[in-house]
C-alpha cells in the first residue's frame, strides 16, 4: 500500500478532524480515520456538526 503526500490540510479538513475527535475521543483512531475517509469522499454532504 503506497502513501501519497497530499499537502497541507485546510480549514475544512481540520474542522472535520476536530469534530470526529470530539465525537469519538482519542482512544480509537481507526473510527476517527474511517469517518474522515467517508467525509473526504463526499465533502459537500457532511458538515463538521454532523
Amino acid at each position: 500500500m503506497g502513501t501519497e503526500v497530499m499537502g497541507r490540510w485546510g480549514t475544512w479538513e481540520e474542522l472535520l478532524l476536530g469534530g470526529a475527535v470530539l465525537r469519538h475521543g482519542t482512544r480509537d483512531w481507526n473510527v476517527v480515520a474511517a469517518e474522515l475517509r467517508a467525509r473526504i469522499v463526499y465533502p459537500y454532504t457532511f458538515t463538521p456538526e454532523f
